[in-house]
Formats: C-alpha cells, sequence, structure tokens
C-alpha cells in the first residue's frame, strides 16, 4: 500500500494562509463578512424568503423559496442571467426533486471584498424580491440572449487596447512552446 508524504507546496500554502489569518485586517474582513451575511439574511427574509435555520452564524444562508412561487432552479438561473452567482439547494423536507430544489444558498464573501458593507446588503435583498420581473418572459430555448460586452474567451495574447502587455496574465504558463521541455528554471 502507497501512502503519500507531505508536499510542501501545501504545507507552504497552508502556512501563507494561517500567517494570513493572524493579521488584524483579515479578522476585520472575516467580522465583516459574517455581518454581510446576517444582514443579507435578514434582508431577504422581509422579502419573504425564508431563512432555513432563522439566520446564519457563517458566510452562507441557505433560503426557502417555497412561499415565494419561485422554484431554486428559477431562482438559480435568473440570478446567473444577471450576473448573479447562486446556488438552488436542496431544504429539509423539500417537495422538489433535487435537480429543481426549493432553496437558494447566497454567500456574502465576494460582495464584500468587493467593499460592500451591511447597507448594501439591504439593496441587494431589494432587487432579489420575488415576482420583480414577473412580467418578462424568457425567449423560447429557455436561454437568455448573450448581453453585448459579456463575451468569455481565452487569453490570445497581448489585445491592442492593452499598452505593454508584453507577457501573459497570472495562471497562463509561462512556456508556450510546445516541447515538454522549459527553459524556465524549475522550483
Amino acid at each position: 500500500m502507497m501512502q503519500g508524504g507531505p508536499l510542501m507546496h501545501s504545507v507552504a500554502a497552508k502556512a501563507v494562509n494561517f500567517k494570513e489569518c493572524l493579521q488584524p485586517e483579515y479578522q476585520a474582513y472575516a467580522r465583516q463578512v459574517i455581518e454581510n451575511s446576517q444582514a443579507l439574511a435578514a434582508g431577504l427574509a422581509e422579502q419573504g424568503m425564508r431563512p432555513v435555520t432563522g439566520g446564519t452564524d457563517t458566510h452562507l444562508s441557505l433560503l426557502d423559496l417555497t412561499g415565494t412561487g419561485v422554484s431554486g432552479k428559477d431562482a438559480e438561473a435568473r440570478c446567473d442571467a444577471a450576473g448573479i452567482v447562486l446556488n438552488k439547494n436542496a431544504i429539509p423536507f423539500d417537495p422538489q426533486p433535487p435537480s429543481v430544489a426549493s432553496g437558494v444558498r447566497v454567500g456574502t464573501p465576494s460582495v464584500t471584498t468587493q467593499g460592500m458593507g451591511t447597507e448594501q446588503m439591504a439593496t441587494i435583498a431589494e432587487a432579489h424580491r420575488p415576482g420583480r420581473d414577473q412580467g418578462r418572459r424568457r425567449p423560447r430555448g429557455g436561454r437568455q440572449p448573450r448581453r453585448p460586452g459579456r463575451r468569455r474567451r481565452a487569453w490570445s495574447g497581448p489585445s491592442r487596447r492593452t499598452r505593454g502587455a508584453d507577457r501573459p496574465p497570472a495562471g497562463v504558463a509561462a512556456c508556450a512552446s510546445t516541447s515538454s521541455s522549459c527553459s524556465s528554471p524549475r522550483w
């Protein structure tokens, strides 16, 4: 039987993460994430979406949509069309099958990272009011039309609009050659 050993890149990543967690700025950020999550859960409860546990103590909230007339699948699709990421999620004793679900799971780390606070959570909750776009219908085929300027494409080198972008962004391999060897140093 083979067993893995300590992987040094994982040990180093954990060390860096633990150091960041000890910083007062990160602790303030973590507190703000939870405050935002509690404010968002309370605001969405006012809109008729019941928090399953009565609120939240973490960065996530599980909301019951059964009283709103919207399924978790529909809410996920509508929010995705607006560029908002959330997940459909089953709730306890869910009458819907798991592929449809009667709940959604929302989190606040991304909006907190963008600098939003508890005041903006009320605005976000108001924007998620059920039935807000009841009169609009989806086009046939079930997909929303793609909005102009929202095209996703892979990085294909510096564009004409970027001046001085002579190297690929982080995350793109430094070696563009097709050979298996690379001239970059090995760590």
